[in-house]
């Protein structure tokens, strides 16, 4: 006589909504290079919000949750938006994590506002408010891995049995203004075709802040680092790593030897034509994307 076999199909721990329940998702923003501080959330343009996020157990329960992985998406949307990017931390892209009862786990929200769909990181902001929400998605155990092979739970470990769920932080406003700061580079006298000479004889580089506050231009945590498209058809690249603050309304020459290291043109006799023009290249870490100085027209003598 064969014996009867008996299955039990039985729910998984924990559910998609236990889990919207237990989990919060914490974002504070953080400004550096302020133009106007304002409840955390006023940046220049030529800034990308910087942060910190955090998902955390606001149950009274140890929950199960993976770093950003394959089979999890992190990024940043307008309120209701899809499109949510992956972001993979580390080697490992299937990291469980124990969160025990109010404990949170720091999640990379620079590097998913980095990674914003209507503006890439070396694009400006537009001017204007924008409202953005942080979203932490789990699709569950993917039916194919990256190498397009069937999955296997077992990569997932006690995370394969969770049900996919979405949790989204509450609305972040950004307010991105125009910078009252401006570069210029400007040739303060004709550039020798018979010897070499330092920059700072023939070129000036220019920051003009047109606003009623100072502003901070580089600070040893920040450095400031240009590059000068010059005369001699060389590219000389500079770098300020000390505290500078330029006064409102007022301009300074970065060029000046007291702010840096005096850069000497190369040999006037090339086998190369000499540029007719050229510019600067303006950038400090925190920017979005580098400044550029508008073209100026090479005198020579």
């Amino acid at each position: 006589m064969s014996q009867a076999l008996h299955l039990e199909l039985l729910p998984p721990p924990v559910s998609a909504a236990e889990l919207v329940r237990d989990l919060a998702l914490e974002v504070e923003l953080e400004v550096e290079l302020e133009v106007e501080l304002e409840n955390g959330s006023r940046i220049s343009s030529w800034e990308t919000p910087r942060g910190r996020a955090r998902l955390r157990n606001v149950s009274a329960r140890t929950l199960r949750v993976l770093q950003p992985c394959a089979g999890l998406r992190l990024g940043v949307v307008e309120p209701g938006g899809a499109g949510v990017d992956r972001i993979v931390m580390g080697e490992r892209s299937h990291l469980c994590v124990q969160l025990g009862a109010g404990e949170a786990l720091e999640l990379p929200f620079d590097l998913a506002v980095r990674r914003y769909r209507p503006w890439r990181w070396e694009q400006p902001w537009p001017p204007g408010t924008h409202v953005l929400q942080l979203v932490y998605l789990w699709d569950g155990v993917p039916a194919l891995d990256a190498a397009g092979k069937p999955g296997g739970i077992g990569d997932y470990g006690p995370m394969a049995d969770v049900p996919p769920f979405e949790l989204r932080s509450a609305e972040l406003r950004v307010e991105s203004t125009t910078p009252p700061l401006g570069f210029e580079l400007v040739q303060r006298a004709a550039a020798p075709r018979d010897r070499r000479y330092p920059l700072s004889e023939v070129l000036r580089l220019v920051a003009r802040n047109a606003g009623a506050e100072p502003l901070e231009l580089a600070s040893p945590a920040a450095p400031l680092s240009f590059q000068i498209r010059a005369p001699d058809g060389c590219s000389h690249r500079f770098e300020i790593a000390r505290t500078l603050v330029i006064p409102a309304h007022a301009e300074l020459d970065l060029l000046d030897p007291e702010l840096v290291a005096e850069e000497w043109s190369l040999c006037a006799e090339r086998d190369f034509a000499l540029p007719d023009d050229g510019g600067a290249s303006i950038r400090r870490l925190g920017w979005s994307r580098p400044v550029e100085t508008p073209p100026v027209r090479f005198d020579r003598r």
